[in-house]
């Protein structure tokens, strides 16, 4: 991810877990209208705006992660966005 300094690893981040369809389309679409309105638009063309997961990555101005909030509606998606609080991003951006 731009702006991070190193990869991390989770027991540095230590994610928090939020299951659930509401809190997902909550912190999802929250946390993607302020940082990435492109994804988020793009989710909604191809999946009518309902997010499956998403992590919620905040760093310090040194690229230090330090909070990490991992949100999902599906089990098979929580090891993907725990890289996310890692530190890796997506191919596309």
């Amino acid at each position: 991810m731009a702006g991070v300094a190193r990869p991390h690893t989770l027991e540095e981040v230590n994610p928090t877990y939020h299951s659930g369809l509401f809190a997902t389309q909550v912190g999802c679409i929250s946390g993607m209208w302020e940082t990435n309105k492109g994804v988020l638009a793009l989710t909604c063309v191809l999946n009518a705006c309902v997010q499956v997961a998403c992590a919620d990555v905040k760093w310090n101005d040194e690229g230090i992660i330090y909070s990490c909030d991992i949100y999902t509606i599906a089990d098979w998606m929580i090891e993907h966005e725990e890289r996310h609080c890692m530190g890796y991003a997506d191919l596309f951006y």
